[in-house]
Formats: C-alpha cells, structure tokens, sequence
C-alpha cells in the first residue's frame, strides 16, 4: 500500500490575480476500494476454478463404478430414464448450492471483508500523523518569492523566518519512515515523500536566487557612498572655499552615519543568513563584501577625527580667513587709489583740452 499525497488543479497567479490553492490531501493507493474490488475478483476466481471441475458421477470413465450393471434386473425394473436425464442437465457442482447457500462460507467471506477494513482503517489512522505534511506543502504554495519581490524587498527578519520555516519543513520531511508494517500491509510512503519534498525546496531555491543577488547590490551602494565620502574627508583642504565645503560635508555624514550603521548592519545581516544557508556567493562578491567592515570602520574613524580636529582647523582657517580679507582690503585700497588717479588724470585732460566755440 502506497500512501501519496493529492492536490486539485489550482489557479495560477499573475501580477493581477491571486492563488487560491486548494488543500493538500492524503490518498491511498490502492484505495479502500481497490482492495474489495481486488478481494472479489480472487474469490470469484476461486468459486469459477471449484466449480470447473466435472462431477465425477458424471464422468464416462467412471460410470461403471455408478451406475449398476444392465444384468441388474431390480435396476432395469425401478430405473426412471426421464429422471436421469434431468439430472444430467443440472450444473454439477452447483455454484449456488456450494457457495451461495452455505452459511460457513458466507461467514468466512464476511470475515475476510470485515478484516480488510479493519486494515485499512489501521493504515488510515497511521497516515495521519503525515497530514503535518500536507499543511506545511499548503504553506509553501502560498510563499511567491518571485511575486513578492517584485512588489517589495524583504528585510531581513522575512528572509530569515522564510529560510528558517522551511528549511526545517525539509529537514522534517527527510526524517520520514519510509517504509512501515502496519497489520496485513506493507506502507510505502516514497511517492508522498517525492511529492510533498519539491514545494518547500522551490520556496529555498527562489529565496536563494535572490537574496545573494539583493545583498550584492546594497553592499556595492553602500561601499560606493563610504568611498566617496572617506575620499572626500581624508582630502584635507588647501583653501577657506575648500575647508567650508569639507565642515559641510562633514556635519552632513555625522547627521547620516547612523543610516549608513543600519544600512550597513543590514548588509551584514544578509550576507550572514546567506552563509548559515549555504547559498551560493561568487568568489568576487565576497571580496568586495570583506572590504566593508574595515571601510565603514575607516569612515567611521575619519569622522570622529576631522570632528576632533574641527575646532583646531576653524582657528587657523579663520587666521587665514582674516590674512585673506586683509589682502582683499588692501587690493581694493590699491584699486580704489588706482581708480581716483585715473579719473582726475582724466578731469585734468578735459579741463587742459581747449573747447570750440
């Protein structure tokens, strides 16, 4: 007896529509059914087989050990032909007489039936510590990963209870015993293993296309804005316009470097559940992950010390400051002289000039 697990046809889900599997059920095979139908078959065989044999006192070869000798005057005298003659046309053996209305046989077949249900009902009872089985396939034809993230990206924590849920309804799934005696029959639970196996394993598979893929991107965002932002702060400014810019940028990645630590905790977390799951991670995309900590770390540190530095660099840039204003001032005080001689260098020509009349 096979135990396998049966599904109705269920509707396929679009961007625009939504699956309504049906529910995962156990089936037996052969089923209840089967088994009667297979039982009434061998003992109609056995009735047909009993009852294909001739009757020996019809036999030719053995009338003389039947009938008395024609000499047999009392014999000839009492013999009724008409009688015999109907004798030879009833069916001999009767199938009806020996089977039909014999109250022991009758008894045995019940018996048989009533044994065969009992059976089966053991095995149906047995089956049901597998209906555990059918509602964790139901779960899993729910979970679209594809779908999903189309609409959404997870964060970790979902890819994590999707990875977790899962990967323990596999490991729960390979514990099955395969194989089991139960009364008259032998269970075989290999198709229903074969069958529930590939739903939870497809949600793994989708999670695992994806996830390594999601992590590589947000680990190369992230990398790209630390690099920027390290360059930027190490580069130390050669000019007042320079040294504002750098004290801008600088209160802008004080006020964003806890969303670049969430960022960058995210980025840690899905590399983290990608290794505990063994999922696949090229060679390139985890060098370019195991720059991150000692990068983050870098800016981090660059922070705090051009913050450390700030008050220090404000002092000798604000000397600067004012050495520049004062050579401004004196440029403009040379332009300004420069500007009055010309214009009375100019009033003194148009006055020495002489005027037509």
């Amino acid at each position: 007896m096979t135990v396998t697990s049966g599904k109705e046809p269920s509707v396929i889900s679009s961007s625009s529509q939504t699956s309504q599997p049906s529910r995962s059920f156990i089936s037996l095979k052969p089923t209840e059914q089967d088994f009667e139908t297979a039982l009434l078959n061998i003992i109609y065989t056995f009735e047909q087989t009993a009852t294909s044999f001739k009757s020996l006192v019809h036999d030719p070869e053995l009338s003389v050990y039947v009938n008395p000798p024609a000499s047999d005057v009392v014999y000839a005298l009492s013999r009724d032909v008409d009688e015999e003659e109907k004798a030879k046309q009833i069916p001999w053996p009767d199938s009806e007489l020996l089977f039909g209305q014999d109250p022991d046989y009758q008894n045995d077949v019940g018996q048989i039936f009533h044994q065969i249900k009992d059976e089966v009902d053991n095995v149906l009872n047995y089956s049901k510590k597998f209906r555990k089985f059918c509602v964790m396939v139901d779960k899993s034809r729910r979970v679209d990963v594809d779908g999903s993230l189309k609409e959404r990206e997870w964060n970790t924590e979902e890819f994590y209870a999707v990875l977790n849920q899962h990967t323990e309804e596999v490991l729960e799934m390979a514990k099955m015993t395969l194989h089991k005696r139960v009364g008259l029959f032998h269970v075989d639970i290999t198709e229903f293993h074969k069958t529930c196996l590939p739903y939870p394993e497809k949600v793994l598979e989708g999670v695992a296309r994806h996830l390594p893929v999601i992590a590589a991107k947000r680990n190369d965002v992230l990398l790209n804005v630390i690099k920027h932002a390290s360059r930027k702060l190490d580069k130390m400014p050669e000019t007042v316009e320079a040294f504002v810019e750098h004290l801008i940028f600088l209160s802008r990645m004080a006020n964003e470097i806890a969303s670049l630590e969430q960022e960058y905790h995210i980025v840690t977390r899905m590399y983290s559940i990608a290794r505990n799951f063994e999922m696949s991670i090229s060679a390139e995309e985890l060098a370019l992950y195991q720059t991150l900590m000692p990068s983050f770390q870098h800016l981090k540190s660059t922070i705090l010390y051009c913050e450390a530095k700030k008050d220090e660099n404000i002092q000798r840039y604000s000397r600067a400051l004012d050495d520049l204003i004062g050579t401004v001032r004196r440029e403009l005080v040379i332009i300004k002289n420069k500007v009055c001689s010309l214009v009375c260098w100019m009033l003194t020509i148009s006055l020495k000039w002489p005027q037509r009349s």
